[in-house]
């Protein structure tokens, strides 16, 4: 098999064990197990579990910027912005559904994951912060403080998606409404 497609194998094979037992039932020799290899395929691929688990952060990463696509270069409103990370996020869990919720918000025992984690989380957080101060006369503290509040609102408009994903519309265009009335209580820049 193609060193591509193999990867791809193993990446699918590991949010399935994600998914189905959790993040720190992910082994080396469980995926070897699952994806039906011996442990030194997935060692060729991946030097140890944490490269492994940074793949799968940055295959979902990627995976989201992909879905955004531009909508946070400074040319885009705010609000569109926002439609497009709640539609990417949504699409993502839909798409992932309990892997990704285990990968970006469970803790885990290595701290070289968690900071990873933390700043891939931080990045985010400071894109959404950036176009909030670009948009609005606040603070660069005030525009994370909005920023993590509507990262945690949309984690939790994502795990109702995950419940229910035919009310998927509905509960984007719920968040974009909490986020649009946050706003308008700031102050916008002229």
């Amino acid at each position: 098999m193609p060193q591509a497609e193999r990867r791809r194998q193993l990446a699918e094979c590991a949010h399935r064990i994600i998914a189905t037992q959790g993040v720190k039932a992910l082994t080396m020799e469980r995926l070897a197990f699952v994806a039906g290899i011996s442990k030194p395929i997935v060692y060729a691929h991946f030097r140890d579990r944490q490269a492994l688990v940074l793949a799968l952060f940055d295959d979902y990463y990627l995976a989201f910027d992909a879905l955004v696509g531009d909508a946070f270069e400074d040319h885009v409103p705010l609000e569109e912005t926002v439609r497009a990370w709640a539609s990417a996020y949504m699409e993502l869990f839909l798409l992932r559904g309990t892997a990704v919720r285990q990968l970006l918000f469970e803790v885990m025992s290595d701290p070289r994951i968690e900071a990873a984690r933390f700043k891939r989380a931080g990045a985010m957080i400071a894109r959404v912060a950036r176009k909030i101060r670009a948009a609005y006369r606040v603070t660069p503290a005030q525009a994370r403080d909005a920023a993590r509040l509507f990262r945690g609102a949309l984690e939790a408009a994502g795990q109702e998606v995950l419940a229910n994903p035919r009310r998927r519309r509905t509960v984007e265009a719920l968040f974009c409404v909490l986020v649009a009335s946050t706003l308008k209580t700031m102050a916008p820049r002229r």
